[in-house]
């Protein structure tokens, strides 16, 4: 999947009694076509999910559960609602996935923050473009990840990124999002009020994100498999 894992497993080669050789990496890849925003209308997309056109929105697709880390994002979106100016849009955070098992806690940690109304958990979707395609920005503070296809995604959707600085997540950001502590939730605020600040900077990491996701096309994953698979029967 990266380079990060790849090395990881490197360093531990003699334990796991392979070669240097028998480990290569092939990329994650996502369907470029499915994941395409030129394919799906922004506002119909944020009517559907009762969003205003000017609200500046926050999502998230992943399980809902503790490795995701997503207290992070509400600890941050609590934050940014607090110092809200009289200008600043309507915050609104759209976490989407099946329950993982903190759910319920995550509810519970919305209400206590006193910001439930401006979050909403719209569950497992069948239609995580136009999910996407309804954000500002896409949110990724994960514990720990190997290669996300929903960060992928969301880059194919031309959002900017804002994640933890785990797993391969370093190697897939380049000039398109923000790079977090998982420990600190003020370092998501300060990305998102920079964001929000900024249209032209939204801009320019989603275009951004458009040139890089062109490198994790499914086709590609497909062929370096089929590559692999091969070599690896010809050792």
């Amino acid at each position: 999947q990266s380079r990060t894992i790849r090395g990881l497993l490197l360093s531990q080669r003699e334990v796991l009694r392979c070669r240097r050789q028998q480990i290569v990496v092939v990329p994650n890849g996502i369907d470029l076509n499915r994941f395409d925003p030129s394919r799906y209308n922004r506002n119909r997309c944020r009517e559907a999910l009762g969003l205003h056109p000017d609200d500046f929105v926050v999502g998230a697709v992943s399980r809902l559960a503790p490795q995701k880390n997503l207290d992070h994002l509400l600890q941050a979106a609590q934050m940014l609602i607090a110092k809200a100016g009289p200008r600043q849009p309507r915050i609104r955070i759209i976490i989407a996935g099946p329950d993982g098992g903190s759910k319920k806690q995550l509810i519970a940690q919305a209400a206590r923050l006193r910001i439930a109304n401006h979050v909403r958990f719209i569950g497992s979707r069948s239609d995580v473009p136009k999910v996407l395609r309804a954000l500002d920005v896409f949110a990724i503070p994960s514990f720990h990840e190997g290669t996300p296809f929903a960060l992928l995604e969301a880059m194919a959707m031309g959002l900017p990124i804002v994640a933890s600085q785990v797993g391969s997540i370093p190697e897939i950001i380049d000039g398109n999002g923000y790079l977090v502590c998982v420990l600190q939730p003020e370092e998501t605020l300060y990305a998102l009020r920079e964001l929000i600040a900024s249209s032209k900077l939204r801009t320019r990491m989603g275009q951004r994100s458009l040139e890089l996701a062109g490198r994790y096309d499914i086709n590609d994953m497909v062929r370096g498999y089929e590559r692999a698979l091969l070599d690896a029967v010809r050792m």
